[in-house]
């Protein structure tokens, strides 16, 4: 099926040229504060609880920040508790009083958690310790008032259960998922079956090679690398240039996911179990054209670009990743099979223990997870927040963030990045959200109406769309005014657009209407299913969002 797009024609209906005096701007300062959830253990392994600000440092780039505001967050029978400790020496001093007195304040901070699971086919013995993990972590973790969504990945992303705090649904989509991971073969797991077979049979053309020599025998068991492998072959070729396009594909649908839960104030978590998670090769390279923003990255031309897009955009909505590797090591001993499997896992763990650590998070794989997910549910329900002060100049850039122990026994575990974003990155991110059934508040109340649609050829067809935006809702400098327009497509395949945007300014007038009439045309085909769209004001930064299902017809447009 070919990828659906759209063109986007925008024309403003109603536009003042007479100028009046309306609310005036006024000057602010961006001062926002970077919380940091830390997980402290000792040298044992065991958490460690009872500290107060003044056991941790934290750095931005290498500077040391002042603390102004501390959590401890515990484990009280299942119900998280925090003694919110401020900056302020008096404050800090009357609630350490209360802490002695053993009253602490009760935190009822809500989750969201993202389960993000790609597909594969194993035998009940490397399947089930996944999904019996993967069920003894939610049932831990998910309260009254949480959030969980369960997307998996084929050739395409699917939304399998949409947010909810229902662990009976979670358990009917985790049971569906499962049986459809029973060992066999698929249209999917074909084309990754088809990907050993070239393997393989570069290694028996090749194997006559110097390189080669004493593979199996008793002084030299090790796994060959990928590096033996002759390069300038038509079938290595094909082979990097599908897992390029799946690759890209897999972290579009990802950072996607973590884009659309940016605006939520809960505490973020996103559990993601992969197959395949390593570089593609230079095709890395230009893949981050598509899914910009690149926050300020120096390093943005490396092979690993976008394994390393995905930690920056965790870190950038304050999402803590745990990856899986649910298949592990299919199968053990020697020969060309276990030679395959040694060296699919050996690429991909290095890539997920990196991502877990740089945004806080905890790796686990094969049989393990059956024991290793359900313990990390208590990073949840004990660690420490701290928090500093940070300008915002409304720019995308990353800040490199340390957190110490003054202790040198403790080790902590904690996200190595704060992303300081942009006003349009946010607005962006809100549309996308929007797009993806989790539209955050919005002030600004506009209306869209959809017209009759008009066929053009080869199924593609124009939609006109119009945009009301009460004028009473825009803020003015000296009767002047500007706002954007943000507009994205999702299709039914699961295919998210790119975010387009344009700009208008505008004139106050005398004998103003109550709205302004924002016109534009949709160019699609039958399998647009969804348009999101965003009003910014860019003087107050207000805004407004609306969501639009199309019909299977392509005749009629609902609002949502």
């Amino acid at each position: 099926m070919r990828r659906p797009w759209i063109l986007f024609c925008f024309a403003l209906i109603a536009v003042p040229i007479f100028a009046v005096d309306g609310p005036k701007l006024g000057e602010t300062i961006d001062v926002s504060i970077v919380n940091v959830d830390a997980i402290v253990t000792d040298s044992h392994g065991n958490r460690v609880r009872g500290l107060t600000q003044d056991d941790f440092q934290i750095f931005e780039n290498g500077k040391l920040q002042p603390i102004s505001n501390f959590s401890e967050i515990g484990d009280g029978n299942g119900v998280g508790q925090a003694l919110s400790l401020s900056a302020d020496r008096h404050a800090r001093e009357r609630q350490a009083g209360e802490r002695q007195a053993g009253e602490l304040v009760v935190h009822h901070q809500p989750r969201t958690i993202v389960v993000f699971i790609e597909h594969f086919r194993a035998p009940d013995f490397r399947r089930d310790p996944f999904f019996n993990g993967l069920h003894d972590f939610l049932h831990r973790t998910v309260r009254p008032g949480d959030s969980v969504k369960i997307v998996t990945f084929g050739r395409k992303m699917e939304t399998r259960l949409a947010f909810t705090d229902k662990l009976d649904a979670i358990d009917r989509t985790l049971d569906q998922i499962r049986n459809e991971s029973n060992a066999g073969v698929d249209d999917v797991t074909f084309e990754d079956y088809l990907l050993g077979e070239t393997f393989r049979s570069q290694f028996s053309a090749d194997s006559k090679g110097p390189w080669a020599e004493g593979y199996g025998t008793t002084t030299n068991r090790y796994p060959v690398t990928p590096a033996h492998v002759q390069r300038n072959s038509g079938a290595y070729g094909a082979q990097q240039n599908f897992r390029f396009m799946r690759m890209r594909d897999k972290v579009e649908s990802i950072t996607s996911l973590m884009n659309s839960i940016a605006g939520s104030d809960s505490k973020k978590v996103f559990v993601m179990a992969v197959r395949r998670f390593q570089p593609s090769g230079d095709h890395d390279l230009i893949a981050l054209d598509r899914v910009a923003p690149n926050y300020g990255w120096s390093n943005r031309y490396r092979s690993d670009a976008l394994i390393d897009y995905v930690a920056k955009t965790a870190n950038a909505n304050g999402i803590t990743v745990y990856p899986l590797h649910p298949e592990g090591l299919g199968r053990e001993g020697y020969g060309l099979e276990a030679l395959f499997d040694y060296q699919l896992l050996n690429s991909q763990l290095p890539y997920l223990d990196e991502l877990a650590k740089q945004t806080g998070g905890k790796l686990a794989w094969g049989k393990d997870i059956e024991t290793e997910l359900p313990k990390m549910a208590s990073d949840l329900d004990a660690y420490y927040s701290i928090g500093y002060r940070a300008t915002n100049h409304n720019v995308d850039r990353a800040h490199k963030i340390v957190v110490k122990a003054k202790n040198p026994d403790y080790t902590i575990r904690s996200r190595r990045e704060y992303v300081e974003k942009s006003d349009q990155t946010r607005m962006r991110e809100r549309v996308l959200a929007t797009l993806l059934d989790q539209p955050p508040a919005s002030a600004m109340n506009i209306t869209v109406e959809v017209g009759k649609n008009r066929y053009i050829d080869h199924g593609q067809y124009k939609l006109p769309v119009t945009v009301h935006i009460p004028v009473a809702a825009l803020m003015t400098d000296g009767g002047r005014g500007e706002f954007s327009v943000f507009v994205a497509w999702g299709g039914r395949s699961g295919e998210i657009g790119d975010i387009t945007k344009q700009s208008q300014k505008f004139k106050m007038t005398t004998n103003m209407p109550e709205t302004f009439d924002y016109s534009f045309e949709v160019l699609a085909d039958a399998s647009t299913e969804r348009l999101s769209i965003g009003v910014f004001d860019e003087l107050s930064k207000d805004y407004g969002l609306r969501r639009i299902d199309l019909s299977s017809a392509a005749t009629v447009a609902r609002l949502r």
